[in-house]
């Protein structure tokens, strides 16, 4: 089941994702959903509306590994998509993030381009981006 968000949601997020605690921002704003499995939070997604140069921006993705390759990234992708309200979404994600520069493709999304020394570690982010339905 996919649904919104909730401080509640932490304690299990901890247990996957160390900088949970970092997200209240987007739950605060609803702009988070979370994958519950179990009676627990095993995935969320998080973004910005307008947070790249005016295109909804989904900054975060992480689903437990112990849930990972059931399909939850891209049901956690499509119903962050349904809830925006921008023509064109984008995304991004550090170059040896494989399993995200396996999924994205996959999931119908296109690279939109590199920008070179963005992150702490002077490593290059590539950006990807798609277009919605509708």
């Amino acid at each position: 089941m996919i649904r919104p968000a909730t401080k509640e949601d932490w304690l299990d997020i901890a247990r996957f994702d160390p900088d949970a605690k970092q997200r209240s921002e987007e739950i605060a704003l609803d702009c988070m959903l979370v994958a519950q499995a179990n009676d627990r939070a095993v995935g969320y997604i998080a973004w910005k509306p307008r947070g790249f140069v005016e295109f909804d921006y989904i900054t975060y993705l992480f689903v437990d590994p112990a849930a990972r390759r059931c399909g939850i990234a891209s049901r956690l992708f499509d119903a962050a998509l349904a809830k925006l309200d921008r023509r064109r979404v984008f995304t991004s994600t550090q170059m040896d993030n494989e399993i995200m520069l396996a999924l994205l493709p996959n999931s119908g999304w296109q690279m939109a381009g590199t920008v070179e020394m963005a992150n702490e570690d002077d490593s290059p982010e590539i950006f990807f981006f798609k277009e919605r339905v509708g």
